[in-house]
């Protein structure tokens, strides 16, 4: 931004220049008076347009400027809350053997939903900075990991009822697939949100 407002008033100041060079010759009677004045309204006609046009092209690209700004600022927090809903789904979702060590159960699914609504909420208050394709995917895999969550939560009560094993081999299945899926989304979109701001 900074180099281009300085490429145009470097141009602007070299025609202003060769402007007043020619009207130095003029005074010494080096051009024909008719010519000059001609020659003097297609010069200030070419500087007003050549202003207007710098003007528009510096107000387009601020515009630019501040729209991949501020894209590159929803991809980075968006990323942020992808990640920890990562980390909080895959700590719900986890062997049931060893779900009850640490923290109840219970607020494992809570800081999951929570950490779900905060990436959903955000992603839809600024889905206009995102392209249509990316917003597809980012919204289907909110979705396939909100339904993962409620499965698994399903399966678990239904699990501390009755004590099926298949109910448990189903709730193995899930957590591969859980853990796969977050894999492999969260570095499809680690991908995407590099090429927005620029680092890849």
């Amino acid at each position: 931004m900074a180099q281009l407002t300085k490429l145009l008033i470097k141009k602007d100041i070299m025609a202003l220049t060769s402007f007043i060079d020619f009207i130095d010759k003029c005074t010494k009677g080096e051009y024909n008076f008719i010519v000059v004045f001609i020659a003097g309204i297609v010069f200030i006609s070419f500087l007003i347009s050549r202003i207007i046009l710098d003007w528009k092209m510096f107000k387009k690209q601020t515009r630019f400027s501040k729209l991949h700004e501020k894209k590159c600022e929803s991809a980075g927090i968006l990323f942020s809350k992808v990640q920890k809903m990562k980390w909080a789904v895959g700590n719900y979702i986890s062997s049931y053997e060893v779900r009850y060590e640490g923290e109840h159960p219970e607020k494992k699914l809570r800081d999951s939903y929570q950490a779900f609504w905060e990436a959903y909420e955000y992603f839809q208050c600024n889905i206009i900075y995102f392209e249509p394709k990316l917003c597809a995917e980012i919204n289907s895999f909110l979705e396939g990991i909100r339904g993962n969550v409620d499965k698994y939560s399903m399966l678990k009560e239904e699990y501390e009822v009755v004590k099926n094993h298949a109910l448990s081999q189903e709730m193995r299945s899930l957590v591969a697939k859980s853990d796969s899926m977050l894999e492999k989304i969260s570095e499809e979109l680690e991908s995407k949100f590099r090429k927005i701001i620029g680092n890849q």
